[in-house]
């Protein structure tokens, strides 16, 4: 592969001057493995009557000495790159779509012949990046050399695999001859560079040359500021200083196609992990500092610290916190004022107007529903739970809690969380266009194992009995003991008179929001039991009511509208035949090309390899031939391609496939017409490529919204 002579990019390969192919000249040069700059190279080997040459030809006694060329041993250490003689070439390869891949080409290896490097090899690549071609002025469309336009009417030349391949050259040149405005150094200017002071104790220093209010402009010395290496720092939007140098970078292919030249992370020819590290982080900056990610961030946290369907002004100002880094209320003053402060963005959401005014609480819009967890925990810090002391538990407190109430900490049911922050539960929420997130918790499983859960909690401590959240200790339980619990809550409320200790109650619970309604309920509840069985238990009742009240699985107001609730009436047989449509709905972790997959059909279909080499060969994750089941796959209409298969932990596909019952539709999100990659974007009616919005269309009968029904499977 090719490396950039001015990088220590590969390590030192010398050979004696008579001999070609074989020699131990190499034995006597010291730091082995050492990566170094070509001419640092070319002096060593030249300094004790050598020349440089090919690892891969030196033969040596001392097998630490002749270190063969090495990138994909599975220890990095391992992996050495060597300095060559050898000419090469760089050129790209240009798909379909026009992602590019970048193409070295080495000149012949007299040792290993066609032994570049697959990731950077013409046939065997396949890292492909986008880069910013031009685009047509009417048509908006991108404008790069394909197959169509037979590669730019031959400035490049077609591949076996319908790609252009291209030869490139590479132009630099200055911007600026003179000291820019700050608009122009960010939009012109796409070279990063380092702070002029880190130049210090190199041959070439740095001063300030000249200055702006916006703008400085370091000179390199001997240089002027017209020069390439000239550095402007300027500060970005977001108060951060950037230093980029006086230059513009071009690659032009096959003469005929120029943009600009990529930035560039890592180095091929020695990847190291700190430079991914890099990468990502210069990724992630670039995806937290973009427009949209202040209001996007504001909706979510919004609605996961009480508004389910925040206003439109109440994301405004959160997201303007988070990009000022400061929020103040009063004389008080939140967050360090940089740019993603979440101090600032905590104060916003918790001390906006609208968080404070309970008038608000009255609005049915306002609010949510609560998380079943922090329902849980809430309770415990009202109600001051309490460990017991011989209780030493390194895994925590709770048992199972997700399959009990349908969340726990670190145990989501996918990477998109609990819930989906745009779920709309049936009915009149739904119907109102509003959002209710946590609501898609709300099976009948968990409101049970919830309710089942407070009362244990309430009757025999933290423990498993009867339902509870907690882990076993021993059996034998009693309304009242709580020996066989984790911990118990030790809460006595102070008030003496009962509606004082529902209003207590209320308060810690449910910040005061109890119904008198309910409050009258919970009274006559206390009094009956009180009477009866004591105040121990009436006091119990009391706590238990309250966390089956409206109020407590919620933040806002509640009132009740005095209808009656509508029963729904049980369907009657019907003597009509129907045909059912099972959707298996594999939602999160499913890989669809190693469940139904290309087969070799006797060597006849070459789909097989191209998917094999495609998912990384036998080092990668497609599925190989004895991991497949066939099915017949004529109706395809591929030539010689009349076999397929399904992963072999599908059996139960493939049986319903092979009786005539299932039907793969294959790579394919809800069209309603055929399109294609030109037309998709005006000629879709759903929302391709989003697993939440497609998952809830997939769900519905009439997706396109054409019948008069509901279309609700």
């Amino acid at each position: 592969m090719c490396a950039h002579p001015g990088k220590a990019a590969a390590a030192r390969s010398c050979c004696d001057v008579a001999e070609a192919d074989i020699s131990e000249y190499n034995y006597k040069m010291e730091f082995h493995g050492e990566r170094t700059l070509f001419d640092t190279t070319e002096l060593q080997c030249t300094t004790d009557g050598g020349r440089v040459c090919d690892a891969n030809g030196l033969i040596a006694d001392n097998p630490a000495v002749n270190i063969r060329t090495t990138y994909d041993n599975v220890f990095p250490s391992q992996n050495t790159m060597f300095w060559t003689d050898a000419s090469c070439a760089l050129s790209l390869k240009v798909r379909a779509d026009g992602l590019v891949a970048i193409i070295h080409e080495p000149a012949t290896n007299a040792f290993f012949d066609d032994e570049t490097v697959p990731y950077v090899d013409i046939d065997n690549t396949i890292t492909f990046i986008r880069v910013p071609w031009e685009t047509d002025e009417m048509t908006a469309e991108e404008i790069f050399p394909t197959v169509n336009n037979t590669c730019g009417a031959g400035a490049c030349s077609v591949t076996h695999d319908d790609a252009c391949h291209c030869e490139v050259t590479v132009s630099e040149s200055a911007v600026f001859d003179s000291l820019p405005s700050r608009e122009d150094v960010l939009s012109m200017l796409k070279v990063g560079a380092l702070p002029p002071e880190s130049f210090a104790d190199d041959a070439v220093t740095y001063t300030l040359s000249e200055t702006s209010a916006e703008v400085e402009a370091y000179v390199a010395s001997g240089s002027s500021i017209g020069a390439k290496s000239t550095i402007f720092k300027v500060e970005d939007e977001f108060g951060n200083a950037l230093y980029l140098k006086n230059l513009a970078s071009d690659i032009t292919l096959g003469g005929l196609y120029t943009l600009q030249n990529p930035p560039n992370f890592i180095e091929l020819s020695a990847p190291e992990l700190r430079d991914a590290e890099y990468e990502i982080d210069a990724f992630l900056m670039n995806l937290i500092q973009h427009s949209t990610s202040p209001p996007f961030i504001a909706k979510n946290l919004l609605q996961l610290h009480g508004f389910s369907n925040p206003t439109p002004g109440q994301v405004e100002r959160v997201a303007s916190a988070f990009m000022r880094g400061t929020f103040t209320k009063g004389d008080s003053t939140f967050g360090d004022g940089r740019y993603g402060s979440l101090g600032a963005l905590a104060a916003a959401i918790a001390l906006d107007s609208e968080s404070v005014s309970p008038v608000l609480d009255e609005d049915p819009v306002h609010g949510q529903i609560r998380e079943p967890l922090l329902k849980v925990i809430g309770v415990m810090r009202s109600l001051n739970f309490q460990r017991h002391p011989s209780v030493k538990f390194k895994n925590g407190l709770f048992d199972n809690m997700r399959y009990k109430i349908g969340q726990m900490i670190f145990e989501p049911p996918d990477q998109f969380g609990f819930f989906a922050q745009d779920y709309q539960p049936p009915g009149a929420i739904a119907d109102a266009g509003l959002f209710s997130p946590e609501s898609e918790l709300l099976g009948m499983n968990a409101v049970v194992g919830l309710t089942n859960g407070m009362f244990s909690l309430h009757n025999f401590g933290l423990t498993t009995g009867f339902g509870g959240f907690g882990t076993f200790i021993k059996g034998g339980y009693e309304v009242g003991d709580t020996s066989s619990s984790v911990g118990y809550l030790s809460y006595k409320p102070s008030a003496s008179d009962v509606k004082d200790k529902i209003d207590e109650l209320s308060t810690l619970l449910m910040a005061g929001r109890l119904s008198d309604e309910n409050k009258q309920v919970i009274f006559d509840a206390y009094t009956s039991f009180n009477a009866t069985n004591g105040t121990e238990v009436a006091e119990r009742v009391m706590m238990k009511l309250l966390t089956t009240t409206p109020e407590f699985h919620s933040t806002s107001t509640l009132r009740k509208t005095g209808a009656p609730r509508p029963v729904t009436p049980p369907p009657e047989m019907s003597s009509t035949p129907y045909k059912a449509i099972v959707y298996i709905n594999l939602f999160g972790g499913l890989d669809s090309f190693n469940v139904l997959t290309p087969h070799k059909n006797g060597g006849s279909c070459s789909l097989y390899d191209d998917y094999f080499e495609a998912r990384g060969g036998v080092k990668g994750i497609g599925l190989r031939m004895d991991q497949i089941l066939p099915i017949d796959g004529s109706t395809a209409g591929i030539s010689g391609c009349n076999t397929f298969g399904i992963n072999k932990m599908l059996p139960a596909l493939k049986e319903i496939f092979d009786e005539g019952k299932g039907v793969f539709l294959a790579n394919m999100g809800h069209l309603h017409k055929p399109v294609n990659k030109d037309n998709w974007m005006t000629e879709t009616r759903t929302d391709l490529f989003s697993h939440h919005t497609m998952k809830k269309e997939s769900h519905e009968v009439d997706a396109f919204k054409e019948g008069e029904g509901p279309g609700v499977m």
